[in-house]
């Protein structure tokens, strides 16, 4: 199976997003010499795809999983062809084949990644422009708290259609000084992307949870942290990636310190779920004998938690973890109860 290298890209990607959303079998004709991805179709039950297949005539049907990694092998083995053998064939769902509406697609992969309808708007806009020739760039601003993060979006279009692919954007912490910047490309691709609520705090200098895919197609949890002392050959700078065998528990961590928000399972949960999103997020402890609002953000390289006053201002460790972690638990259940339906009202200070 022959695909020129974007198209086998482009389309990769799309099996790798449909696969994360159930999708199991995929179909396409025999009666190819060169693939773009217009015939591929993805199923979610064998059945379907079997029908396709049986209407269009002579079409194969086969699982999407091997297929995807047989595509991504041969991406990873033809590092600078134009043409890319895969020596497979492949299909997608009737209502997902991704060249029949380009911009349904772009716009839906957008939505995954969590960018607003202004930026689909934006992009819509841009592509209904008559004769558009050129690669479009959408640019967006995000603001959050004293945080203020700008995004420029990239849109190729390609040397031998009107398609468009999303293939990268960039994500700058704007600081107020160009010297003290601190910028980021993300590459969309293979199942690995990066939000934008994602991008913003790993710009923003946190850690992020995420559901990631490796070269053979298998999904994995790692926390992610940009490192901005170091860039790679691309000029990019590196990201760490802290796996489950690295051995961060974030829950342990939590437990080391008199967090009231863990005294109540539903409270635990969302603050789980928001450290694990990279984000900064407020919690009361006892700090000086006296109930504190304080923000605190992940820090797997450290296997703890970092935390901050109200002014931003780094707090000591030290001055407030739990000595005795047999008395967490005790500590905790009596902060609930003081802290009465404050909790709520503090939870919403995340940023």
């Amino acid at each position: 199976m022959k695909f020129k290298r974007e198209d086998l890209v482009s389309t990769a990607e799309f099996l790798v997003d449909v696969k994360i959303d159930g999708y199991e079998f995929v179909s396409y004709p025999r009666d190819r010499d060169m693939y773009t991805g217009n015939e591929i179709y993805a199923f979610v039950q064998r059945r379907s795809a079997d029908e396709h297949a049986r209407v269009n005539g002579d079409w194969y049907v086969e699982p999407l999983a091997p297929f995807l990694k047989t595509m991504i092998k041969a991406l990873n083995e033809n590092k600078t062809t134009e043409i890319v053998e895969t020596g497979h064939y492949y299909y997608l769902n009737n209502q997902k084949n991704m060249n029949e509406n380009n911009l349904a697609f772009l716009k839906n992969k957008l939505e995954k990644m969590d960018f607003p309808v202004s930026v689909l708007d934006k992009l819509e806009k841009e592509i209904n422009v008559k004769d558009q020739k050129s690669d479009i760039n959408i640019t967006h601003e995000m603001t959050r708290g004293n945080d203020v993060v700008k995004y420029d979006l990239q849109f190729r279009k390609s040397d031998t259609s009107d398609m468009y692919f999303f293939n990268n954007y960039k994500a700058t912490l704007d600081t107020g000084n160009a010297a003290t910047d601190k910028s980021q490309d993300f590459r969309v691709r293979n199942g690995n992307n990066i939000g934008a609520d994602e991008a913003f705090n790993l710009v923003a200098g946190r850690a992020v949870q995420k559901s990631m895919v490796n070269g053979d197609g298998d999904t994995y949890q790692a926390w992610l942290k940009v490192d901005f002392s170091q860039k790679d050959n691309y000029g990019n700078h590196k990201v760490d990636q802290f796996h489950d065998r690295y051995g961060y528990d974030l829950e342990k961590a939590l437990d080391r310190f008199p967090i009231a928000e863990l005294a109540k399972p539903e409270e635990k949960a969302e603050l789980l779920a928001a450290l694990k999103a990279g984000n900064s997020t407020a919690v009361t402890m006892v700090k000086d004998g006296k109930e504190a609002l304080l923000f605190i953000e992940a820090n797997p390289r450290l296997r703890t938690i970092n935390i901050k006053d109200e002014k931003g201002a780094s707090v000591r460790r030290d001055q407030l973890e739990i000595k005795d972690s047999s008395k967490s638990k005790a500590v905790t259940e009596n902060q609930g109860q003081d802290k009465g339906q404050n909790s709520r009202k503090r939870q919403g200070l995340s940023v």
